[in-house]
């Protein structure tokens, strides 16, 4: 939608940031609870040399923040 929308002005492109923005943040709460609270204290998963996930659901749940933040200000 925000491919489509970018010629349609700002208004147009800032109306259709919308389903972004919803699935940014079901990514950002999906890796943050999922992996980094749940897998990594209620498993211990820092503790495994083999199955820790936390660095990258760190670096993957920061990426998303940093990309919902670009596309949530509004100019």
């Amino acid at each position: 939608m925000l491919w489509r929308a970018r010629a349609a002005g700002a208004d147009g492109f800032h109306a259709a940031k919308g389903p972004a923005l919803f699935a940014l943040m079901w990514c950002f709460a999906i890796w943050t609870i999922g992996f980094v609270a749940i897998g990594g204290e209620w498993f211990a998963m820092w503790q495994s040399a083999t199955w820790n996930g936390q660095d990258g659901a760190t670096r993957f749940a920061t990426l998303t923040g940093i990309v919902m933040l670009f596309l949530a200000v509004r100019e």
